[in-house]
């Protein structure tokens, strides 16, 4: 599903590697599917971020032993907080990333 989606937009020779979340045997918040992805890139979890705009994203992350950040856009669902679900940090906008 992310692939097509993912290449229409011009994105995809930014990305090293897409993982979908019928790749690892678990879906999130299960962190199957983001430890193939440092598997694959041969990243370290301490030295990874993982953004995410669900619960269950950062739930993932942590269970990962990645650095979490919760966004306050995307597919969020009404009434949810991402102050609420104790990412590392909380971001409103994409380009505070690059100060975290």
């Amino acid at each position: 599903l992310a692939e097509p989606i993912v290449t229409e937009l011009g994105l995809a020779e930014h990305c090293a590697v897409l993982v979908g979340g019928d790749c690892a045997g678990h879906s999130k918040p299960h962190p199957a599917p983001l430890e193939l992805v440092m598997a694959r890139l041969g990243a370290k979890a301490a030295e990874t971020v993982y953004v995410g705009d669900a619960a269950k994203d950062i739930i993932a992350g942590q269970a990962a032993g990645m650095i979490t950040v919760a966004v306050s856009w995307g597919y969020i669902i009404p009434g949810e907080d991402p102050a609420s679900w104790g990412a590392d940090y909380m971001i409103t906008k994409p380009e505070e990333l690059l100060t975290l």
